[in-house]
C-alpha cells in the first residue's frame, strides 16, 4: 500500500484514475471507489470535500486490485444456495493455436463458448490471460488464494476449455486437495486421461467429473455407470431420453441422475452443426 500528503493538488486528483481499489481517507470520513472513474462524478466530490475542509491534510491511499480470475456466469447466478464460480479458458484453441480442447469432435462447429460474446475481444482477452496463468508456476498459489478470498464454496472447472494435458489436471488436483471443502466439477471430453487417474485413485473425493458427449472418445463413455452429459434439440427430448434437465440450473448435474442433459443454445442453427453426428447418447432425437 502506498500512502502520499497533498493539498488541493494535482496528485491527489491523479490518485483517483487508477484502476484499482482507490479510497480517499479524511480523519472518519472515506470516500471509495472500486472501479475506473466514470466521468468526474468522484472526482468532483473529492474537490467540493477539500474546499470544505481546506484546513486539513487529505490522506490518499492506492490498494492494487486483486484481479479476480473466477467468474460468475449467467447460468451460474442462478444457482442458488451454495456459493459457485466458473472457471474458463479459451475454447477450442487459443489465438496462438494452442490446443486447449485437444478432444473436441463435434461440439467443436457447435460450441456455445466460439460464439456470440465469447468473440468479443474483452472477453477473448479475458480467457487469453487466464490460459497464461493455468500455464505458469503460480497457478495454483494463485486460484487456492482467490478461492479463500471469496469464500468459494462450489467451483465449475470450464465453462469453456478443458484438461488439456496432464500437467494441468495435476495443478488443478492440487487445488482441490488444499480446499477440501470445496466442491469441485467439470463437464470433460478428456474421457481415457480421466479414467486413468480415477482408476489410480488421483482424483479427489471433492471433484466431479462430467463426461461429455461430443468428442473423440465418446466410445468410452459408459452410458449405464458415468456420469455424463449430452446436447438435446429441446427439453422435451432430453426428458424423453431420461435425463436431467440441466440446461438451466447446474445443481441438476450434480443430483441422483448421472445422465445429464442440455439444450443446444448455440448462435448457430442446429443444422448447421456436427451435434446431428453424436452417437451413443440420444443426443440427437428431436422431440416429436
Amino acid at each position: 500500500m502506498r500512502a502520499t500528503k497533498a493539498g488541493l493538488s494535482v496528485k491527489a486528483v491523479e490518485a483517483l484514475r487508477v484502476e484499482s481499489t482507490t479510497s480517499i481517507s479524511w480523519n472518519t470520513k472515506t470516500l471509495t471507489t472500486s472501479n475506473p472513474l466514470k466521468g468526474n462524478t468522484m472526482l468532483t466530490k473529492l474537490l467540493n470535500y477539500l474546499k470544505r475542509n481546506k484546513t486539513k491534510t487529505p490522506v490518499v491511499e492506492e490498494k492494487t486490485n486483486v484481479y479476480d480470475y473466477l467468474t460468475r456466469n449467467s447460468k451460474i447466478r442462478k444457482m442458488t444456495g451454495v456459493k459457485t464460480f466458473n472457471w474458463g479458458i479459451p475454447a477450442f484453441k487459443a489465438a496462438n493455436g494452442f490446443k486447449t480442447c485437444p478432444n473436441a469432435a463435434a461440439c467443436a462447429k457447435g460450441c456455445y463458448a466460439t460464439q456470440g460474446a465469447y468473440l468479443f475481444s474483452n472477453v477473448a482477452k479475458v480467457f487469453e490471460k487466464r490460459l497464461a496463468l493455468a500455464l505458469s508456476d503460480s497457478f495454483v498459489s494463485t486460484i487456492d488464494a482467490e478461492i479463500k478470498r471469496r469464500k468459494v464454496e462450489r467451483l465449475r472447472i470450464h465453462d469453456s476449455g478443458d484438461f488439456f494435458n496432464a500437467a494441468y489436471l495435476e495443478k488443478w488436483i492440487a487445488i482441490m486437495k488444499a480446499n477440501p471443502n470445496v466442491e469441485f466439477y467439470a463437464y470433460s471430453k478428456m474421457v481415457s486421461m480421466l479414467k486413468t487417474y480415477s482408476k489410480s485413485g488421483r482424483i479427489p473425493s471433492n471433484f466431479t467429473i462430467i463426461y461429455s458427449f461430443g468428442g473423440t472418445e465418446d466410445k468410452l463413455i459408459d452410458t449405464t455407470k458415468d456420469r455424463h452429459s449430452a446436447v438435446f434439440t429441446t427439453v422435451r427430448a432430453l426428458k424423453r431420453a431420461g435425463y436431467a434437465d440441466a440446461h438451466l440450473n447446474d445443481s441438476v448435474a450434480l443430483g441422483e441422475n448421472h445422465r445429464i442433459g442440455l439444450v443446444y443454445h448455440g448462435t448457430k442453427n442446429y443444422e448447421n452443426t456436427d451435434w446431428s453426428k453424436v452417437k451413443g447418447a440420444g443426443s440427437t432425437k428431436k422431440a416429436a
